[in-house]
C-alpha cells in the first residue's frame, strides 16, 4: 500500500463537522511522515507516531483549532479511500473520519 499524496478528509466528531488536508510521505526506509493542514486556519499539524500494517494507518497529531487537543487517528486504506475513527485523548467517544487522495494529476 502506498500513502503517497495529498489526502481531503472530514472529521465528524463531538466539535462538528471539521475538514483537513493531509500530505503523507514515505522514506527510503518504508517509514511514512506528514503534515495536517486545516483549511480556513492554515494550521499546519505534524504527524507523530505513523504506524502502517496492511492496509491499517494510525497516527497522532496535535492540534488547536478549534480547541487544543491530541488526536488519534486508526483507520484502513482501501486504494485511494480511507475511513476510521478519530479520538481526542479528554473527549469521551470517538468521531468518525473518511478521505479520498487528491489524484496525481491534480496535485501537479
Amino acid at each position: 500500500m502506498t500513502l503517497d499524496g495529498t489526502w481531503t478528509l472530514s472529521i465528524e466528531s463531538q466539535l462538528g463537522k471539521q475538514l483537513a488536508i493531509v500530505e503523507f510521505a514515505t522514506a527510503p526506509d518504508g517509514s511514512v511522515s506528514g503534515n495536517a493542514k486545516h483549511p480556513k486556519s492554515g494550521e499546519l499539524a505534524p504527524l507523530s507516531k505513523v504506524q502502517v500494517s496492511g492496509n491499517s494507518l494510525i497516527w497522532h497529531q496535535s492540534i488547536r483549532n478549534p480547541m487544543r487537543l491530541n488526536l488519534i487517528f486508526n483507520t484502513t486504506v482501501e486504494g485511494d479511500e480511507l475511513s476510521g475513527t478519530v479520538k481526542a485523548r479528554i473527549v469521551p467517544g470517538t468521531g468518525t473520519v473518511t478521505g479520498r487522495r487528491t489524484p496525481a494529476a491534480v496535485r501537479s
